[in-house]
């Protein structure tokens, strides 16, 4: 008789074999296919799992449909658990709860999606991988650009867009992507200064566009644009990256 344990990989192993059935051209399915291969320690299966990953059409980790699944289930918990994702403890305020239930959402979505891009990023590190295999790496690449270029959540675009920072050697294209790094950047810090547990209207509208599919960056971007906040950085912005100092300044 099976314990808990290995009923729960085997459900997860069958519900991964699902996926791949039913929608085999998304390419996040294929990490998950690759973090089960790495726990099972099936070198052939993983990297069968990245060449199609890198044949895949997109990249769709249903970061904001698994939120807005969370928030409507969440409407059934009680305060005191909520609370456990704000500092406002046990608040029976209606805002306070709706900001509540945001931070949980978000954050349980973002554990769910971690253990693909953690499996994804150390089979594509080129310090890790073979140098000779030129195939793994043109199927990194790929991959990458699937999440930056057709992925509706942040998280898979910014690793999309590390990851061709690493392994792209072109001059116009690692240009490209420093842009866009920096852009995202710009977005998340002006985002995460805003005080939605404050402003009743802007939770609401935030909560109800979650509710109805709008992907994560467009809910940045119109929240940005609803507090007055440029989406494009100033010329004279600097990111956490352009303003540290570069390893060669620190090595003199």
């Amino acid at each position: 008789m099976q314990n808990g344990g290995d009923e729960l990989i085997h459900a997860r192993e069958q519900a991964i074999r699902r996926l791949i059935e039913i929608v085999p051209q998304n390419a996040a399915i294929w990490l998950l296919e690759l973090d089960r291969a790495n726990a099972a320690d099936d070198v052939i299966a993983g990297r069968l799992a990245i060449e199609h990953a890198a044949k895949a059409k997109y990249f769709d980790d249903y970061f904001m449909a698994l939120t807005a699944t969370l928030l409507r289930a969440s409407e059934n918990m009680p305060a005191s658990v909520l609370a456990l994702y704000a500092d406002e403890a046990g608040s029976n305020d209606v805002t306070t709860q709706k900001n509540q239930r945001l931070i949980m959402s978000f954050s349980l979505s973002l554990a769910s999606a971690m253990p693909g891009y953690q499996a994804l990023t150390r089979a594509c590190d080129p310090k890790l991988a073979v140098s000779s295999d030129t195939q793994l790496h043109m199927d990194c690449l790929a991959i990458s650009k699937l999440m930056s270029d057709t992925s509706t959540s942040l998280i898979s675009q910014m690793i999309g867009l590390h990851l061709q920072r690493k392994l792209a050697s072109d001059s116009v294209q690692l240009a490209d992507v420093e842009r866009q790094l920096r852009n995202m950047e710009w977005l998340r810090l002006n985002e995460s200064r805003l005080d939605y547990s404050t402003n009743d209207a802007s939770i609401d509208r935030r909560y109800q566009q979650i509710l109805d599919g709008q992907s994560e960056q467009d809910n940045i971007r119109a929240h940005l644009s609803d507090a007055g906040v440029s989406l494009e950085p100033p010329e004279d912005w600097k990111s956490s990256r352009q303003a540290a100092p570069s390893t060669e300044a620190n090595a003199q």
